[in-house]
């Protein structure tokens, strides 16, 4: 199998130090991200906000797909993608597609 299945390794851990250091990596990426992407008019950025909300719904997609065809998926919750992080995928799509006070 190329991920591994639940409960096969022990978890990550929350707020250990790889967890730490992958917040400041990302949120040192957001910055210079926004650094870059400052002087571009509104049209630049959410151009990029619909590409990168469209690639990752294609992903989470893929991943369903996958999970399903491996039987990784057992319960009916396990299909729905309503954790935290995946909450970006909505809001992406907001924000990208939305008009006026929805966006």
């Amino acid at each position: 199998m190329f991920f591994a299945g639940r409960g096969e390794y022990p978890a990550a851990g929350l707020f250990s130090t790889g967890h730490l250091l992958m917040i400041v990596i990302c949120v040192l990426l957001l910055a210079l991200l926004i650094k870059l992407t400052i002087h571009y008019k509104l049209t630049k950025p959410l151009n990029i906000i619909k590409i990168v909300s469209i690639l990752v719904l294609i992903l989470e997609i893929s991943k369903l797909i996958w999970g399903t065809s491996v039987g990784r998926y057992s319960d009916w919750y396990d299909y729905l993608p309503l954790w935290f992080c995946s909450l970006f995928i909505p809001i992406s799509l907001i924000a990208g597609f939305g008009k006026g006070k929805i966006q």
